[in-house]
């Protein structure tokens, strides 16, 4: 038992005063490699568009109003997904499954951006007060 002891505090030694690195996949779209969290690139879309599994950021570039097709909030509780327009025309959700920033959820509208610049970021949300699932924009400009 003293020699386990021994190589214990052997080994704690070594590893305490050299720098460690480590590179650890969460998913094939997230990963953290020297404490630095790394996504997949922002897709560029427009018209009408199905949010992917491993989509985390878009960006909306299209000549007209553009559709955003969200994944079911009550399949991905917590799952945030940043949108940002460079454009100057709405972006909506297909659904009318979006909790405006500000407002307690009760009543879903499906806007999401109004133009050119602007961005948000949704959050699948479940709501206990309402026992509901809903996006919410958490942020905004």
């Amino acid at each position: 038992m003293k020699k386990l002891h021994l190589f214990a505090v052997a080994l704690f030694t070594i590893l305490s005063s050299s720098p460690l690195s480590a590179q650890v996949e969460i998913s094939s779209d997230l990963k953290v490699q020297s404490g630095s969290v790394r996504s997949k690139s922002p897709a560029v879309i427009g018209g009408t568009y199905t949010v992917l599994a491993g989509d985390q950021w878009l960006i909306v570039d299209n000549g007209t109003t553009s559709t955003i097709t969200l994944p079911d909030a009550s399949t991905c509780p917590g799952r945030s997904i940043t949108i940002k327009s460079i454009v100057p025309f709405a972006v909506n959700s297909a659904s009318n499954n979006i909790g405006a920033l500000g407002t307690d959820g009760s009543t879903l509208g499906n806007s999401i951006l109004t133009g050119s610049g602007k961005w948000a970021t949704l959050v699948a949300l479940y709501d206990n007060s309402l026992s509901k699932y809903y996006w919410v924009i958490m942020s905004a400009n």
